[in-house]
């Protein structure tokens, strides 16, 4: 949600001119589908999490280029906005799938309806964040290496996530625990 909200001024800022700046975030948008494709792919060769592993570094890689973005390497503000919009598709297949392989289809409703409004909340106030970050530093750079600390976070989280263990009952049937 921060880069939504303000990567556009974030590039004008560094000189970009307005229509490269839309075109990045039109690069945002088609990196999302993309991102989608590719997260859904991988889910079928690999561990949703390790899947949602490689999408959070999108966001990771991202953040790095943004912050190396000047006037003169449009290149790296299409490749960064591309990655963000890759990464932001991709680890939204990633997070529904592993929540319906780590509870299970009649948990699916509850938990990823709590999952989506618990991170709506906390993500909502990014676009502000972003705009107090730059208020106080003058600069963007500082809320791009929030985001990466924020997705080494994710990254080792993902890393140490273990399927829950299933549970036998006196009915014999199994739930998870």
């Amino acid at each position: 949600m921060f880069f939504t909200a303000h990567w556009i001024l974030h590039l004008r800022g560094v000189g970009i001119n307005p229509a490269d700046a839309a075109m990045a975030m039109g690069l945002f948008t088609m990196g999302g589908i993309a991102g989608r494709l590719i997260g859904g792919w991988l889910m079928d060769k690999m561990a949703a999490r390790f899947a949602f592993m490689l999408g959070i570094l999108c966001y990771f890689i991202g953040s790095f280029l943004a912050i190396s973005v000047t006037a003169s390497t449009l290149l790296l503000a299409y490749i960064a906005a591309i990655l963000y919009g890759a990464g932001f598709g991709w680890t939204f297949v990633c997070l529904n799938t592993m929540v319906g392989n780590f509870y299970g289809a009649a948990a699916f409703p509850k938990v990823n309806g709590t999952v989506l409004l618990l991170s709506a909340i906390a993500c909502s106030p990014a676009g502000i964040v972003g705009g107090k970050i730059f208020d106080a530093f003058k600069s963007y750079t500082p809320a791009f290496q929030l985001n990466v600390a924020i997705c080494v976070v994710g990254i080792i989280a993902l890393f140490f996530a273990t399927m829950p263990k299933m549970k036998s009952t006196n009915s014999g049937h199994s739930i998870k625990s």
